[in-house]
């Protein structure tokens, strides 16, 4: 009976989703960007993001193709499933990379060792769909500047109320 008990705990929990999505939308208002290129930190529940971008005159989000221009992860409690650019104007490459390991510094996106897996890249407004688990996810520029509206980044994040924590009777 215990055997039956804890398998069907076990297939209920698996039944029961035990995640859920979350999506940050990224703006210039919601990065606190302002006209000059400075390392920022900025919390969406638990995730952070450190960027280092500029507020466009138009009031999008610019990135350059220089090694302190980006955005990075520092900190999740998820897997990033999709990322959405809606792109203002520009037509440069956004390259998007994921890594299992935190991002520490704008620059790891300019280093081949750090920068993480190329999950896709966009030369005009779109979405990337990720295939795998990654942790941590971070955007740059490729070639020259390119400015955006926002960028949303879905997550997939451990959800405790989707399923209660077995309870095993002797």
């Amino acid at each position: 009976m215990k055997k039956i008990t804890l398998l069907f705990t076990m297939l209920l929990c698996a039944i029961c989703a035990n995640a859920a999505t979350v999506t940050d939308v990224l703006t210039t208002n919601a990065l606190g960007l302002t006209a000059s290129y400075t390392d920022r930190t900025h919390t969406f529940g638990d995730r952070q993001y450190l960027s280092n971008a500029y507020k466009s005159n138009v009031g999008g989000i610019q990135l350059r193709a220089s090694k302190n221009s980006g955005i990075i992860t520092t900190a999740s409690n998820g897997l990033v499933r999709s990322v959405a650019i809606v792109v203002e104007s520009g037509s440069n490459q956004i390259d998007v990379y994921g890594s299992n390991d935190a991002y520490t510094a704008v620059s790891n996106l300019y280093t081949t060792a750090t920068k993480g897996t190329l999950l896709g890249s966009l030369t005009a407004s779109g979405t990337i769909t990720i295939e795998g688990d990654y942790q941590y996810v971070a955007i740059r520029s490729n070639n020259g500047s390119i400015y955006m509206t926002s960028i949303s980044i879905e997550w997939e994040v451990p959800d405790p109320t989707k399923c209660a924590a077995p309870k095993f009777i002797p």
